[in-house]
């Protein structure tokens, strides 16, 4: 059975994991530590409303964290409530999902591998990208089965990216390709490491996340035959110029 979007929204949280998780009246807050959106927006929970904003905001600043709000499918109220406090929509996200039903985890590519830990070659791959220490410590704090894919190019390292199971369901975080090894498959290499990985760890779907605006990305993936399961996006007020 396909993986609803409340399923993959509680699977963000365990396989892409905030340092701390808890909840503050009618919001769930996490603390982020530098580990970008997904582990630093709040959620809402039954009896909000927009008086309660101004509470999560305080929490959030608290935390040294710019007041940010996840929008998931169906809370379109809470979404023009905060477009009416001036906060901007910002990187609408499709959720996406694939069986593995039909792939042979004994079918090994000889350019991929998955490796935990992560050696120092996958994590130069990710700090080129911009995926840095504070990523690091998110898969770090990850339970469960959880892998780092690899990809060459040849002789050269080319690609990584992090992937993790809950509940029978694997999810892809921190796929990375190097740009002098980009348009040459690489990303279609890992994501086979990743199905055939998810597979023999037992998971029935892979999940991922995409900016919707990633038209590349998207292709790829609606080429591997991903389904789109659900959606969000933020809502972040910006720091008021000094």
């Amino acid at each position: 059975m396909k993986p609803t979007p409340q399923t993959l929204y509680d699977l963000i949280g365990k396989t892409w994991p905030p340092a701390r998780t808890f909840e503050q009246g009618p919001w769930v807050l996490r603390d982020g530590q530098g580990g970008g959106k997904r582990v630093s927006s709040a959620t809402a929970v039954p009896g909000w409303s927009l008086d309660h904003i101004e509470q999560a905001e305080k929490e959030m600043q608290a935390l040294d964290q710019n007041p940010l709000f996840m929008i998931r499918d169906g809370e379109e109220e809470l979404d023009q409530g905060l477009g009416s406090k001036d906060y901007e929509i910002i990187d609408p996200v499709w959720l996406k999902s694939k069986s593995l039903a039909d792939i042979d985890p004994d079918q090994i590519d000889p350019n991929t591998a998955n490796i935990w830990p992560p050696l120092a070659v996958q994590k130069e791959i990710w700090s080129e990208g911009g995926i840095g220490a504070s990523s690091l410590n998110i898969m770090a704090r990850v339970k469960g089965p959880k892998t780092a894919v690899f990809a060459r190019d040849g002789q050269q390292s080319a690609g990584a990216g992090f992937v993790a199971i809950h509940n029978g369901i694997a999810m892809l975080h921190a796929l990375e390709v190097r740009k002098n090894n980009r348009g040459k498959g690489i990303s279609k290499f890992l994501m086979a490491e990743a199905m055939r990985w998810s597979k023999d760890m037992g998971a029935s779907h892979l999940s991922l996340l995409v900016v919707k605006r990633n038209g590349i990305a998207n292709g790829l993936y609606d080429s591997l035959g991903f389904d789109t399961v659900g959606q969000y996006h933020y809502r972040i007020k910006q720091a008021a110029p000094l």
